[in-house]
């Protein structure tokens, strides 16, 4: 259906990246207008109702993503997560699908894919290294515990106007704070070597931002959201044993043994202190990948396929 020699992105696409999202507070996009096309909407409907068949099963409720996108109706907090779940990875499975079938640009052509936090698995689906019906069931049967822990956790973003943060100083401060007993502050993601995200319970943002100037310089600052956010990849997820229970499930789900549909694979882990790169062929990369997706829950992993 598409011309790809008339089509200047795909001429370009082996030097394109593909980058898969995680949870926001908004969801929706431009999927409402997707659905209601003439001749996209098939292709989006049919992932919708996928993913809407896969949520159901898993969280025992009923679930319509079709119609909740037909009524353009976004998040309105962390009761909607399991669905948000099913909603960002179909909307993303189908966008790769009208690409494919009306652009002619197909994800397996370009140079790098990779996701962060939800978007690992889409990434890892995308690559045909698992299914959507099989991976997503993770994700979705840990959701609603991840929501609930969210319940007393407070985000901010930590950044420094002036020198490379200190990270070692940053986790110290972390764990001096835990031991008071009020409550588990951790890093959740590293943004750039100047800013961090940091999520909290109870009051403990309160008593980091008290406290940093005495170990930061005056060029560092602390900015809260206002917003409740499941504290994904931090150690506050270990309260509801979330990393066991992610891997225990991940030992019975079919796939993961093959390397992405894309010549080389590379796999990094975000936190500084254990980087490292792997790269292989199939067997090696889809062992490790099968392995690591277990722990999508207490680290960032960049998953990524690399030609």
């Amino acid at each position: 259906m598409a011309n790809q020699g008339d089509n200047a992105l795909a001429a370009r696409l082996r030097n394109s990246a593909f980058a898969f999202r995680g949870y926001n507070i908004t969801n929706l996009g431009r999927t409402p207008a997707l659905l209601a096309h003439p001749a996209y909407g098939p292709i989006m409907g049919r992932f919708l109702r996928e993913g809407s068949d896969i949520c159901a099963d898993v969280i025992k409720q009923p679930v319509d993503l079709v119609g909740r996108v037909r009524e353009g109706r976004e998040t309105r907090d962390l009761r909607d997560y399991p669905e948000d779940v099913a909603l960002i990875v179909a909307v993303e499975m189908a966008q790769l699908k009208l690409l494919e079938e009306f652009f002619g640009i197909a994800m397996n052509q370009a140079k790098v894919a990779l996701g962060n936090s939800l978007g690992e698995s889409t990434a890892l689906i995308a690559a045909g290294v698992y299914e959507m019906k099989d991976l997503l069931r993770v994700p979705l049967a840990l959701a609603r515990d991840c929501a609930e822990l969210a319940r007393d956790v407070s985000l901010c973003v930590l950044f420094s106007r002036g020198p490379v943060l200190d990270l070692d100083t940053v986790r110290r401060l972390c764990l001096q704070l835990g031991q008071r007993g009020e409550g588990i502050i951790d890093v959740s993601t590293y943004l750039s070597p100047n800013s961090l995200i940091l999520m909290g319970q109870n009051g403990t943002l309160g008593s980091f931002e008290a406290l940093m100037h005495d170990v930061f310089p005056q060029q560092v600052y602390l900015r809260r959201n206002q917003h409740r956010w499941p504290p994904l990849h931090t150690s506050i997820m270990w309260q509801r044993n979330i990393p066991n229970r992610s891997a225990l499930l991940m030992q019975t789900t079919p796939g993961g043994l093959r390397a992405p549909a894309i010549r080389s694979c590379r796999w990094s882990p975000a936190r500084p202190a254990t980087r490292k790169s792997i790269a292989g062929k199939s067997c090696t990369a889809g062992w490790i990948i099968r392995n690591g997706c277990g722990m999508w829950s207490t680290s960032c992993f960049r998953a990524a396929s690399k030609r």
